[in-house]
């Protein structure tokens, strides 16, 4: 980076700092994402939410941020905003299997079922290997009524999460028609 700075802008030494600058604002956004994500984890959504808010400040271009403010708002139950965000996270990284996932649940909160599993699917698409996303599309199936779909989507998230916290649910969809 140095070496291209003094190519463009001459042989100035004052240009050492450029890169330090980028370093330590690269690991303090990964900070404010780690402290995030702590915080949403630990129920703390109001500090997560303004941890996420200032990392996307920093950040805008990084779908990242927006994908945890999406989470906040379906802690919060506020599936409008979490749409929002989530949209905001695609426009920026359509091939983010992870804002998809957040998106289904948003439109499922919203008791919007198509479009959820338009999403799942498509995250389901782009990493077969999200466990979430299977478990968010056998559930919107399930209430689509789209029994073989579902039972698909379940029998997926068992082989991915057989010992995990909603496998008895995911069993129970396979169970029943």
């Amino acid at each position: 980076m140095l070496s291209l700075l003094r190519r463009l802008f001459g042989k100035r030494d004052d240009f050492v700092g450029y890169g330090v600058e980028i370093a330590e604002s690269t690991s303090s956004v990964c900070e404010l994402y780690r402290r995030a994500s702590a915080a949403l984890g630990a129920g703390a959504v109001d500090d997560a939410s303004a941890l996420y808010e200032r990392a996307h400040s920093l950040e805008p271009r990084n779908a990242q941020a927006l994908i945890g403010l999406g989470t906040c708002a379906l802690r919060v139950r506020d599936a409008e905003q979490a749409v929002k965000r989530f949209e905001a996270a695609l426009s920026l990284d359509a091939m983010s299997a992870s804002a998809h996932v957040g998106l289904g649940s948003a439109h499922f909160q919203a008791r919007r079922y198509t479009l959820a599993a338009e999403h799942y699917v498509r995250a389901v698409q782009l990493r077969d290997e999200l466990a979430d996303a299977h478990l968010g599309a056998a559930t919107t199936f399930a209430v689509l009524k789209e029994h073989a779909k579902k039972r698909a989507h379940a029998t997926r998230y068992l082989e991915l999460e057989p010992d995990a916290q909603h496998a008895a649910y995911a069993r129970t969809m396979l169970e029943t028609p």
